[in-house]
């Protein structure tokens, strides 16, 4: 894992670094035929450096080849539809998913999500949605729901909020234990 935000804030120190960590998760995915996945969250940030935007462009047009699954993650349309590479990347991803957005359907919105090509009905459902639960997925010719059906336990765990107020809990549990056992 990589993190790579202080690097793109700082592009004419960054280039050779970002050169040097594309090329070595390129050869990763190339060197074998085991699965692999590239995940880059908040993507959009990426897309805006223009040396991450073209190789990312060519990760997803090559490496699939590489049995290697290349997952960008961005909190929203807007953000993306603002690089320089947006037309690109929506040519290269065929499936997408949807998290809720109750202002999906609104006027400044809207129009991101049928440039993404949702239509009115897609939208209006994506605004329709239960945060935490319902999910959409939008390949050629297909949009369906995709219901999360976690307790709230399970829901916990997998947020990143609920995780640590999880592990919050096993600490305070944890001291309050030893403090006992002191006694």
């Amino acid at each position: 894992m990589f993190e790579c935000a202080a690097l793109l804030e700082r592009p004419h120190e960054s280039t050779h670094v970002l050169r040097h960590l594309l090329g070595r998760i390129r050869r990763e995915c190339e060197k074998d035929i085991h699965p692999k996945a590239v995940i880059l969250d908040e993507a959009w940030l990426m897309l805006q450096d223009e040396t991450f935007g073209h190789e990312l462009i060519s990760w997803l047009k090559t490496l699939r080849k590489h049995n290697a699954l290349v997952i960008l993650a961005t909190q929203s349309l807007a953000d993306l539809n603002l690089t320089h590479s947006a037309e690109a990347v929506f040519d290269c991803i065929k499936t997408r998913i949807y998290l809720p957005n109750p202002d999906a359907s609104q006027a400044l919105l809207k129009p991101r999500y049928l440039a993404a090509g949702l239509n009115d009905a897609q939208i209006e459902s994506i605004a329709q949605a239960i945060p935490k639960r319902d999910l959409f997925i939008q390949k050629p010719g297909h949009f369906s729901l995709f219901r999360l059906l976690l307790s709230q336990e399970e829901l916990e765990v997998f947020t990143k909020s609920g995780a640590a107020a999880l592990l919050d809990a096993a600490k305070d549990d944890h001291s309050n234990n030893g403090e006992q056992n002191a006694a």
